[in-house]
């Protein structure tokens, strides 16, 4: 995971979940600032002129970063698919990336048991996620000696390459295991409307409402939860072992006149 700048508040909670699943991945973060101290996570420091000479050496010149554009933290998170190029393990079998605005259940009950068969795993049917993909080494560098110029020329990376990324290993016959029931319920074909949608995290399992009620879930999204007007977080839910999230936040409780209490207080705002 790459990150410049003030770390987000959903931050302690992807740490918490990750811990909960050391052992089953490497897990590194790259930021300008010290994010974390948890023995389960590789926390490195670099700047982003470090990661523009990366990037540089990299592709010969070919992409550049431009770390002085108001746009720089976002724009380098869609150059995810060059970071495990520079910063990943070559002995590893897979290299991937997540988002910290996500949650992790238990990756050992939802993930088959063959997954290092699958040459790609991404929790969206028909495209690599951005939330979460894993992918063999090979297709990291198949698609960018492919997409070198559009790459290049993009001011931001855009669904259809992930859709051409996904289709290129596809296509290699290679399998895939992008199975939202599974992985993400939200977005499954039993995933419930944005207003609908709950999660429940218990010291580590994760379940997902859907309309055939709670399931296990890989890991729970709140990226669009989280623009919702009402959306809050209470910080001292991290130091508890049970989690709830659906649009009004992130919460230790659910207790109906706590919640009853907390939407009279927003609507009168």
């Amino acid at each position: 995971m790459l990150w410049f700048g003030k770390p987000t508040p959903f931050f302690p909670f992807w740490i918490k979940s990750i811990e909960k699943n050391h052992g089953i991945f490497r897990w590194s973060v790259f930021s300008d600032q010290k994010f974390t101290d948890s023995k389960y996570i590789d926390s490195k420091i670099i700047s982003r002129n470090d990661l523009k000479l990366a990037v540089d050496s990299l592709t010969n010149g070919r992409i550049r970063i431009d770390v002085d554009s108001p746009h720089f933290s976002r724009k380098c998170c869609d150059y995810r698919l060059l970071l495990p190029l520079i910063f990943g393990n070559p002995s590893s079998s897979h290299w991937g990336w997540c988002d910290t605005d996500l949650i992790f259940g238990d990756m050992h009950q939802t993930l088959p048991n063959n997954w290092m068969n699958f040459s790609a795993v991404s929790t969206h049917p028909g495209r690599m996620s951005g939330p979460f993909s894993m992918l063999k080494p090979i297709f990291f560098e198949s698609f960018l000696n492919e997409k070198y110029s559009s790459i290049a020329s993009a001011e931001h990376l855009s669904l259809n390459e992930s859709e051409e990324w996904f289709n290129l290993i596809k296509n290699s016959g290679s399998k895939i295991f992008n199975d939202a029931s599974i992985l993400q319920p939200t977005r499954g074909p039993d995933a419930l409307k944005l207003k609908e949608a709950c999660a429940v995290w218990n010291n580590g399992q994760l379940s997902v409402k859907t309309t055939k009620g709670f399931v296990p879930s890989f890991m729970m999204h709140f990226g669009k939860l989280k623009g919702h007007r009402r959306f809050w977080i209470d910080q001292d839910s991290v130091t508890t072992n049970t989690w709830y999230c659906n649009r009004n936040g992130i919460y230790k409780t659910n207790s109906f006149l706590i919640n009853l209490a907390k939407k009279l207080l927003y609507n009168m705002l």
